[in-house]
């Protein structure tokens, strides 16, 4: 069936199609087909997080993990011995999916379990020394993958991302931004969202 034609006009003002190569060949976003679906904050969002999260489960397998083990044993490298819980909130990781991936790493000898003194009800996970030399690896593979994300980037421009980011971090957790969000981009953000 013929496609109907579009007038110049609409076509001059019409986003970009951008080609992804994906296991499928290739596919287009944008474009007057799927009209802004492909550049919306979300799809974007979506997309950078699909496409990183296969590169570096790539990396992590002959570990026997993924990219969500890795952060777990990053974080426990970073920040010591750490309650369940408060790991499960920081990673956006649901309590019952870490329990699992924990007992795991358990299993492994990746990390030790243990109740906490002053509230036998929560546990605490730390990272055993075989644990630690996999999250130091694991810690650089991420060092390389953020380097790719931000290749040709500056500083300010990172700074940038970061803020925009726990911004929208913020917004999604119902919390409130930071107040040291510049006044005018709160304003701004304001104006968006009622529009």
């Amino acid at each position: 069936m013929r496609q109907p034609s579009i007038p110049t006009a609409v076509k001059r003002d019409a986003p970009q199609q951008t080609r992804l190569r994906g296991a499928g060949g290739s596919k287009r976003t944008g474009g007057p087909a799927l009209g802004d679906a492909g550049d919306r904050i979300t799809a974007l969002l979506h997309r950078i997080v699909a496409r990183a999260s296969a590169n570096a489960n790539e990396e992590f397998r002959p570990y026997g993990f993924n990219v969500q083990g890795a952060r777990v044993l990053i974080a426990l490298l970073d920040a010591g011995p750490t309650r369940v819980g408060e790991l499960s909130y920081a990673l956006a990781i649901d309590l019952s999916t870490l329990s699992h991936l924990l007992r795991r790493f358990s299993r492994e000898h990746l990390v030790i379990r243990s109740r906490v003194d002053v509230d036998n009800r929560s546990v605490s996970v730390a990272l055993t020394a075989k644990g630690r030399r996999i999250a130091r690896k694991c810690k650089t593979a991420r060092a390389r993958h953020e380097a790719m994300l931000l290749k040709g980037f500056i500083a300010p421009d990172i700074r940038s991302v970061r803020d925009m980011l726990r911004r929208i971090c913020a917004n999604v957790e119902g919390t409130p931004p930071d107040a040291r969000t510049p006044r005018r981009a709160r304003a701004e953000a304001r104006s968006i969202a009622v529009s």
